[in-house]
């Protein structure tokens, strides 16, 4: 019976050094896993913000460079159509200068008369002529203007409307046209660019008093 009960106790004994010996690489099989998870989940990881941060600039740069272009090619626009424009202004003031000019030439060599009602030399075809800018009748002692197309008109009254029109109220005829060459080539040249074009400037007369 004494043989019996240590050779049970022993086997109890190499039993329990067995389940300490498993239990303990157990142990540090866990603790290792475990270790290991510790480290793999302390990893630093590239966060969604600083993803959406990246992304947020891009599209910012993106917008302010199209802000920009959008900016610059308006301030081209408006200073092409503003310079267009000034140009257009200073050739139209130019020519309308220089046609005033012509127009006054003409006007001091155009022959003015004294109106007499009762006298057999008038050409006046009308009993009553008028002046068809103001609609009056000539009355004796007026000065009358004769323009080149041979009508009649007070000089108060004509000399305005010409300086402004260049035409005869009557039969809207250029009074410059035939007159002096350099003047009525450029008539000529301009009637027909705007026959052609219309919305074209016209060109300063001035270059062609050479």
């Amino acid at each position: 019976m004494e043989g019996d009960s240590s050779s049970l106790t022993r086997l109890l004994l190499n039993l329990s050094s067995i389940t300490t010996r498993n239990n303990g690489v157990l142990n540090l099989t866990c603790s290792m896993q475990d270790s290991y998870a510790v480290q793999y989940n302390n990893k630093p990881k590239e966060s969604f913000g600083a993803k959406l941060s990246a992304t947020s600039l891009v599209g910012v740069i993106f917008l302010c460079s199209c802000v920009v272009l959008v900016f610059i090619s308006s301030v081209v626009w408006f200073a092409t159509i503003c310079y267009q424009r000034f140009t257009r202004n200073r050739m139209e003031k130019k020519h309308r200068i220089a046609l005033e000019k012509s127009t006054q030439q003409m006007l001091d060599k155009s022959p003015i008369i004294t109106y007499d009602a009762n006298s057999e030399d008038n050409n006046f075809t009308d009993k009553e002529p008028t002046c068809a800018i103001c609609l009056e009748s000539f009355k004796s002692k007026e000065k009358l203007r004769k323009i080149v197309c041979e009508h009649y008109f007070h000089v108060t009254c004509i000399d305005p409307w010409l300086l402004s029109h260049q035409s005869c109220p009557l039969c809207n005829r250029n009074i410059l046209l035939n007159a002096i060459p350099s003047i009525s080539s450029h008539i000529v040249l301009t009637d027909n660019e705007q026959t052609e074009n219309p919305t074209a400037p016209v060109m300063n007369n001035a270059t062609n008093d050479t």
